[in-house]
């Protein structure tokens, strides 16, 4: 069997209880099934390139460390970008420094209502698009149209309720479709 067809034909949670189970070096098929999309996940939120690799090692060295502590193993992704997350805003902290991120995640952007939301196709969003919202409406719409995470999960993510978190990427998706259009 081939690695692409070992990391498409075993689940998340078919691996975390064969690497519970004895077999720690499973965790590289997750790692194999991840990396690309934690480092772009980093670096979206980051704009550190230098850091990329370093804040994506931790994350998975955490997530293999504290793998046993995973309640709800269908949410490994989740999970993993949480981890992802955290170490994100640590390096804010240790590098840039809170204030920095606060001002980057309060660009305001104008209201609209859910009945006023047009989605814009998924394959129409470019990251430099992205990279023309707030900090956290840009991440809001990566976890949500790129990585497809619910909007339940991501709430308990970025630790927002998940009605404030649907009301930005409304806003988001709006402000996307102007620039698109």
């Amino acid at each position: 069997m081939t690695q692409s067809t070992e990391i498409a034909q075993n689940n998340d949670s078919q691996l975390i209880d064969e690497i519970l189970h004895g077999q720690p070096q499973r965790f590289e098929v997750l790692i194999k099934r991840y990396q690309s999309r934690i480092e772009g996940y980093i670096f979206h939120f980051t704009k550190a390139e230098h850091s990329v690799q370093d804040l994506t090692q931790e994350t998975f060295t955490t997530a293999f460390v504290d793998l046993s502590h995973l309640k709800n193993r269908e949410k490994f992704k989740s999970w993993l970008f949480g981890i992802a997350h955290i170490k994100c805003l640590q390096w804010f902290k240790n590098e840039k420094g809170i204030k920095e991120l606060n001002k980057s995640m309060e660009k305001s952007t104008p209201m609209v209502t859910y009945e006023e939301f047009e989605p814009v196709p998924e394959k129409e969003i470019g990251l430099d698009i992205l990279n023309r919202l707030s900090q956290l409406d840009s991440l809001l719409v990566w976890l949500k149209f790129i990585e497809e995470l619910p909007y339940s999960e991501i709430a308990e993510l970025i630790q927002m309720s998940e009605a404030n978190i649907r009301q930005r990427c409304c806003r988001a998706l709006a402000g996307l479709r102007k620039v698109i259009l």
